[in-house]
């Protein structure tokens, strides 16, 4: 019996140390019943190959442990769909920054480091911070799993609230809730990620190249820091429990107006880039810092555009009205 008793000492090495002596009894109660059956049958003592037979049947003594322990997930069956939702919007967004980078510092930027002209080193850039997103949603997926495991656990849910109600995939109410928990844990990632961007690069620029930014980004250095603390802070809340409580519009508001108020400092300080490398000819540089600037006042004014169209919706529901749900508003708010 010495390869059983090993089996079973192998089982127990995969068990919490609690609960190891009373299922290694039960297993060895189950094996040797087993055994004596098998000997009857047989009208002979097993040898040690009928023994391995036994025990390889039973299985690998990590299998069988498994059994006996509570099945586990990183990310549950019910929240999986919507991890790979955030995924498959957050990785190509990603990659589409990092070719655009590339084929700036490889076809416009002359005499650039031979660095950042080589995909090599835009290929290792693009593994890294897809690795920090990937990272990132994992956690958060985790926690809202995490989360979810808890409330179970307690066993109690209250049936006259619909966010604790359960309901079809199919229910529009459901759906909305899906899509705010996906839309907001892909914005607490993004604020996150681009929180420790500017944080560590302070303010954002490429002195070795010439590009510097205004005095007015290293005065709103801090301002927009606590806009992407305040904005990640609403939307991890929404990431947890979906639903557009009351305050939560309120903080909302406040972060979206405040984020239009920094929007509107950037604009009366327009431009906001300066190109002047001895390495680039001077037409060159002109021409790259125009389309910066142009590039830069595009995206502000579409980023302020939707933060005008978030304060306008949400604005709405606090004053206990429906949002506007034309095809623009959609998109711009994302609802």
């Amino acid at each position: 019996m010495e390869v059983v008793d090993r089996y079973l000492q192998a089982v127990s090495a995969w068990l919490p140390k609690g609960q190891q002596a009373d299922i290694v009894a039960e297993l060895s109660e189950d094996l040797r019943s087993e055994i004596e059956e098998k000997e009857r049958a047989l009208g002979r003592r097993l040898g040690e190959a009928d023994l391995c037979a036994i025990l390889e049947r039973r299985g690998h003594p990590m299998w069988v442990a498994e059994a006996y322990l509570p099945k586990r997930h990183l990310i549950g069956p019910a929240v999986l769909p919507l991890y790979w939702r955030a995924l498959k919007i957050a990785v190509p967004c990603i990659l589409a920054v990092f070719v655009v980078l590339y084929l700036v510092f490889a076809g416009i930027v002359r005499n650039a480091p031979p660095a950042l002209a080589h995909p090599g080193f835009w290929v290792w850039q693009l593994v890294l911070w897809t690795f920090a997103y990937v990272g990132l949603f994992t956690l958060i997926f985790a926690l809202v799993e995490r989360s979810q495991l808890r409330a179970r656990a307690s066993g109690h849910w209250d049936p006259g609230d619909p966010h604790a109600l359960p309901t079809v995939p199919a229910d529009p109410e459901a759906r909305a809730r899906q899509d705010l928990r996906v839309n907001a844990i892909a914005e607490v990632v993004v604020d996150i990620l681009v929180l420790f961007w500017w944080l560590e690069v302070h303010p954002p620029a490429m002195p070795e190249l010439g590009i510097v930014l205004t005095p007015v980004w290293q005065t709103l250095h801090w301002p927009i820091a606590v806009l992407l603390v305040a904005s990640a802070a609403v939307c991890l809340a929404n990431a947890f429990r979906p639903s557009w409580s009351r305050p939560r519009l309120i903080a909302r508001l406040l972060v979206d107006g405040f984020a239009l108020a920094l929007a509107g400092t950037l604009l009366g300080a327009w431009p906001w880039v300066e190109v002047t490398s001895p390495n680039i000819p001077a037409a060159t540089a002109a021409t790259i810092e125009k389309w910066m600037n142009l590039a830069w006042l595009v995206s502000l004014l579409v980023v302020a555009l939707v933060y005008v169209a978030r304060v306008i919706h949400h604005a709405r529901r606090v004053g206990g009205q429906e949002p506007t749900r034309n095809r623009i508003m959609k998109v711009l708010t994302g609802e």
